[in-house]
């Protein structure tokens, strides 16, 4: 079961990036491959390593540290001569444009609907 969703999470992410997010198509595979394979492994070893966190707080730091490989890798994609503290920042801006999306998320659900006529 995770492996499709990891599948299909990577489809998407690949085909958001493509297709809006104005990456080419390597670019896109590369970076969210990237992404997903670090927030894989890191969460696999922090839910390990620490079971008192289990899977949930696995999942939870997986996660995070996928979504600042990714960005660290676009930059280094964009600019191949880019040094390790821009490559860096660049990982810390991904996560805190993921953390305003994310609050973003919650304000949009847990917005009040119009009422049905």
């Amino acid at each position: 079961m995770a492996v499709g969703v990891g599948a299909l999470s990577l489809v998407a992410g690949v085909g958001v990036d493509y297709n809006g997010g104005g990456e080419s198509l390597e670019q896109a595979v590369v970076s969210n491959s990237a992404g997903l394979a670090t927030s894989i492994a890191a969460g696999a070893l922090i839910g390990s390593a620490f079971p008192g966190l289990g899977t949930l707080g696995g999942a939870l730091a997986g996660t995070v540290v996928g979504i600042f490989a990714s960005g660290g890798v676009d930059h280094l994609y964009e600019d191949s001569s880019a040094g390790i503290m821009s490559t860096l920042d660049a990982g810390g801006s991904e996560l805190v444009e993921a953390a305003l999306s994310l609050k973003d998320l919650g304000v949009a659900v847990n917005s009040p609907r119009p009422p049905q006529s």
